[in-house]
């Protein structure tokens, strides 16, 4: 007859086990990979459109929305979701004509998120804004910079409001009005390697072009 022990050790091992191979670290482990190769660089602009490549193109890895990926111009990896090109008919709140077919992330919904593998160059505190149309009163976004060190902690700008551009050109669709926007938060990033996810945390309808990261 085995001993009380024995049992225990069973136990311990199998609980030795279980834990390692479903660890929360493990089943957790980003796999998306930069769209264009090489990480984006912090400071400088991360543009909306070119969210990580998750395997198989799969929802909810780099990124998180409604409908199924499919081929377009503006992604060669054949996973455009909720991409428009601005018209001649888009202009800033200030009535700047923008550029003709720059890509941009639109029909969002709240819920919808994308990552960005992004390069810290140096440790600081960083300004983010970025370049929005937004239809509504009341859309919120947030940024949250999650280390490739499974060591290191989250850190997040929290939620932040995007103010809307309704009502600043009155003759055009709302949604093609774009404010660029310079100082939404701060956030303090240390040198190395981030997956950046930008979530929409509020109101649907908003527009993103993309994001800028200054160094205070």
């Amino acid at each position: 007859m085995k001993s009380p022990s024995y049992f225990k050790n069973i136990a311990f091992t199998l609980a030795l086990l279980t834990l390692s191979t479903f660890s929360p670290a493990a089943d957790e482990a980003y796999t998306g990979k930069p769209y264009l190769v090489q990480p984006q660089e912090v400071p400088g602009i991360i543009q909306a459109k070119s969210y990580d490549v998750a395997p198989g193109n799969r929802n909810g890895i780099a990124y998180n929305r409604h409908g199924e990926p499919k081929p377009g111009a503006a992604r060669t990896t054949g996973d455009c979701i909720g991409l428009g090109a601005m018209g001649d008919d888009h202009v800033s709140t200030t009535g700047e004509k923008q550029k003709v077919g720059n890509i941009y992330v639109g029909w969002t919904d709240v819920g919808d998120w994308w990552k960005y593998t992004v390069n810290v160059k140096e440790a600081g505190t960083y300004i983010f804004g970025g370049h929005f149309a937004a239809g509504a009163k009341g859309a919120k976004i947030s940024m949250t910079f999650t280390p490739i060190d499974p060591a290191g902690a989250p850190l997040t700008t929290g939620t932040v409001e995007i103010p809307t551009t309704a009502g600043y050109q009155p003759t055009v669709e709302v949604y093609h009005v774009w404010e660029l926007l310079d100082k939404l938060a701060e956030i303090k990033l240390q040198p190395g390697l981030w997956v950046m996810t930008v979530k929409v945390e509020a109101v649907a309808g908003l527009n993103i072009d993309y994001y800028t990261l200054a160094k205070k």
